[in-house]
């Protein structure tokens, strides 16, 4: 079973004073209250989100084992804040590269209203669902996505042309994304290959429409006939009777 970035989590925070839980700092990260920074990076961090302070505006948790996020991984933030609602946060930075995410559900940055910079860079993404950075609901956000390995189909072209009419959301190394697969695609930048990726679709599409035109068209045609020689037949059989009834009236 896949490990989750992060498991179910209890709201410990309201057994806490305002000013307790404002200021505290898990162990395994760097806290920097002045610069409202909190550094977890290269922590081995897998299956648990550290606790920061609620002040944080830069959380790095880039260089751990994050595999997968789930949905309402970043809730408790959410909840956390309206708790205690005289506290706010202006803005967040949220870096996340250089770990091993490979899948991340829809909904999960639902509770980040306030994001405007998402580091997603350097993991193992080779899709992306469109909902996922839709859910995104501040009002200016900057994704990072270079160095992961895109599987180039007409489904991830879809998702960026979507992604790219959202105009409160900047991908803003789209320019380097690079395909991983397929294998005559690797190496090439997504945006040069973009308008090729629903070729081979469109293809297929276009043959499949032809060849039900062609068999509607030969069906048409069959049945034409079949008419057509019915009709004869039948002109034939009365052109028979009448030839043999002007022969008897000829023998009598």
């Amino acid at each position: 079973m896949p490990h989750f970035i992060f498991s179910t989590l209890i709201l410990q925070a309201t057994l806490l004073s305002p000013s307790l839980a404002q200021n505290s700092c898990t162990s395994v990260c760097k806290c920097f209250p002045e610069l409202k920074y909190v550094n977890c990076s290269s922590q081995n961090i897998s299956d648990s989100l550290p606790k920061v302070p609620f002040s944080t505006e830069y959380l790095d948790l880039s260089r751990n084992n994050i595999i997968q996020i789930q949905t309402y991984s970043f809730g408790h933030l959410l909840s956390l804040k309206h708790y205690y609602f005289e506290i706010t946060w202006s803005r967040m930075c949220l870096m996340l590269s250089r770990n091993k995410i490979a899948e991340i559900q829809s909904g999960v940055f639902t509770s980040l209203c306030n994001v405007v910079l998402l580091d997603l860079s350097y993991n193992e993404l080779s899709g992306l669902h469109f909902k996922t950075l839709l859910s995104i609901c501040a009002s200016n956000a900057h994704v990072l996505l270079e160095g992961n390995p895109w599987h180039c189909d007409c489904d991830l072209q879809r998702v960026f042309r979507k992604l790219d009419d959202i105009h409160r959301l900047f991908l803003d190394d789209y320019h380097k994304l690079k395909c991983s697969d397929p294998d005559e695609l690797k190496g090439s930048l997504i945006i040069e290959v973009a308008h090729e990726l629903c070729i081979a679709e469109t293809v297929t599409v276009l043959i499949l429409t032809g060849t039900v035109l062609i068999t509607v068209v030969a069906a048409i045609l069959m049945e034409k006939n079949k008419r057509s020689l019915s009709k004869q037949q039948s002109l034939d059989k009365d052109s028979a009777e009448e030839q043999a009834g002007l022969e008897g009236y000829c023998d009598n």
